[in-house]
């Protein structure tokens, strides 16, 4: 889904013939009539000049859902993670689009884990030098077992035929599944017996590709799965692949619906 195209942008323009894509962190302040208060970008200094006018050129103009139950004196703090897809442009510049993006409330998102294993990297894959991201899905039980798990969506790092993408989208996809399967997360006290929840995990998979906050990574994105169990589509604007790694989702509408995203540029 793509919500916002800006122009041209004269600052480090990823090296790829395809897209590029980075993700970045922050928090959001926001009045309860849905109205921008401030943000602030996570390892701000990391980030360039021009993506971080792009940001801010679309942010000031986002006008959020009311919040409901908060006092009008109040305001309201979500983290929030964006997702930035670049194409080159004329004369090396880059051209920026946001497309996707999630809010939660602050320290929501951050779970505690009593065991996460790794997956392994599918050693086809590490042959061929392929790295990926994957986007999981779990269904959880009231003490942290994993009844189900699906991959939602498999980003691929290196781009091949078809079949060849097929064919390693499904390696990472198992691999991260079979992995999920003998998790187990922290149980939630707020649940009831038989009742379950949503957790959302980035995987990663890295060969030799340089994964600092704030450079531009190429990928070819995959299909987006879904199952009936997952609470998809509540906050508008939602992108699994703007979650950040190494962290653990609840999956739901947080507190923050965006009810306009910013202007077109392009």
């Amino acid at each position: 889904m793509l919500f916002a195209w800006a122009g041209v942008v004269q600052a480090q323009a990823p090296a790829v013939d395809t897209e590029a894509a980075m993700v970045v962190s922050g928090s959001i302040t926001v009045n309860p009539d849905g109205s921008l208060v401030d943000y602030q970008l996570d390892k701000a200094d990391k980030i360039s000049p021009g993506v971080k006018g792009f940001l801010d050129e679309n942010i000031r103009q986002w006008k959020f859902q009311p919040v409901p139950g908060v006092p009008a004196n109040a305001i309201v703090v979500n983290d929030m993670s964006l997702r930035l897809v670049a194409k080159p442009a004329a004369n090396g510049a880059v051209q920026i689009a946001l497309t996707g993006f999630n809010f939660y409330p602050v320290k929501q998102k951050q779970r505690k884990r009593t065991r996460m294993t790794a997956p392994s990297y599918p050693v086809e894959a590490a042959r061929a030098g392929v790295s990926a991201d994957v986007y999981l899905v779990m269904k959880v039980d009231g003490d942290g077992r994993v009844l189900d798990v699906i991959a939602e969506q498999v980003n691929l790092q290196v781009k091949g035929s078809d079949e060849q993408m097929r064919k390693w989208r499904k390696m990472f996809a198992d691999a991260s599944i079979d992995a999920a399967r003998r998790w187990k997360i922290t149980a939630d006290e707020d649940k009831q017996a038989g009742s379950y929840q949503v957790l959302r995990v980035p995987v990663s998979y890295s060969m030799g590709l340089s994964r600092a906050y704030g450079q531009w990574i190429g990928y070819v994105p995959g299909p987006r799965e879904s199952t009936e169990w997952s609470i998809e589509g509540l906050s508008p604007g939602f992108s699994p692949d703007a979650l950040v790694d190494g962290l653990v989702y609840q999956d739901g509408p947080g507190t923050l619906k965006l009810q306009s995203a910013a202007i077109d540029n392009g």
